[in-house]
């Protein structure tokens, strides 16, 4: 089997700062989605990219990520 096709379908992004409660990567729930930051929302990527993320079409971001 090649390695690259283990690959396929996999998505390997995580946000700036995840609310992951243990090392297993399980997420707390988060109850008021709004006292979420941009930190907890945004990939590395779209938070280099001042104002993409909020402000630009979300194909173009994609494309960047």
């Amino acid at each position: 089997m090649n390695t690259k096709d283990a690959n396929v379908g996999v998505n390997k992004e995580i946000v700036v700062e995840p609310t992951l409660s243990n090392a297993r990567g399980y997420r707390d729930q988060v109850e008021d989605i709004d006292s979420l930051r941009d930190v907890n929302i945004f990939s590395p990527v779209e938070m280099l990219t001042p104002g993409s993320a909020r402000l630009d079409d979300p194909h173009r971001t994609a494309i960047v990520v």
